[in-house]
């Protein structure tokens, strides 16, 4: 059935017709406003989802940089501990003084003559003179520790030469004892009866001496 009329060259539709092209047009424009939300609404959650594999993406990245920087570091240590042990040497806290040593050591060296871990220990381990003086005995030879030096020599024998094949040293006279008053020793007397300077000198004790003196009153 024609919902338009024609009349008068003019196009005329009924008033009950109108009523339901207006609900069609709406309806249409509803159902592409509803399609075109549910298609904003697919695009958020893909935009969400992609932002997640992004954030993903980028912590997956810093921690593949971290896990590079630790395999570097590394390899690094095992290489020093590779030249430390080829020179005898694998106590850790010995490597790491050698591994201070060696970059001190690179200080203020230009960029061509600068030495690798292990060319540093291949020179000092040929050349132990030119290494830290703290450090010359870990490159010494077969990294034995300098031989011992030689035991002192016995103290010398009362009497006895200091030269080989030296004539023995006369004993010493021993004085006579003092006098505990004055603290001088006394003038030697005259010979007289048992006091004689050899009977003085030969008196171990102060009772001795006083027994020589008694016997010469």
């Amino acid at each position: 059935m024609a919902i338009e009329k024609t009349f008068e060259d003019k196009v005329w539709i009924l008033k009950a017709d109108v009523e339901g092209i207006v609900t069609d047009r709406v309806k249409k424009v509803s159902d592409r406003s509803n399609d075109w939300k549910a298609k904003a609404e697919d695009f958020q959650v893909k935009y969400q989802e992609a932002a997640t594999r992004a954030t993903t993406a980028d912590t997956l990245a810093a921690q593949i940089t971290t896990l590079q920087g630790e395999l570097t570091q590394s390899k690094g240590a095992m290489s020093r501990f590779t030249a430390a042990s080829k020179a005898g040497i694998t106590d850790a806290d010995t490597i790491d003084l050698l591994e201070f040593s060696h970059s001190k050591s690179q200080v203020g060296v230009t960029e061509a003559d600068q030495q690798d871990f292990a060319a540093w220990i291949g020179a000092n381990k040929a050349k132990p003179e030119s290494a830290p003086a703290a450090l010359r005995h870990l490159f010494a030879a077969d990294g034995q520790p300098p031989a011992p030096g030689a035991p002192p020599a016995p103290a010398p024998t009362p009497g006895a030469p200091s030269t080989p094949g030296a004539a023995p040293a006369a004993p010493q006279q021993r004085q006579p004892w003092a006098s505990p008053s004055t603290g001088q020793a006394p003038a030697p007397p005259a010979p007289a009866g048992g006091l004689t300077p050899d009977a003085i000198n030969g008196a171990q004790t102060m009772d001795q001496l006083q027994a020589l003196i008694a016997q010469r009153k």
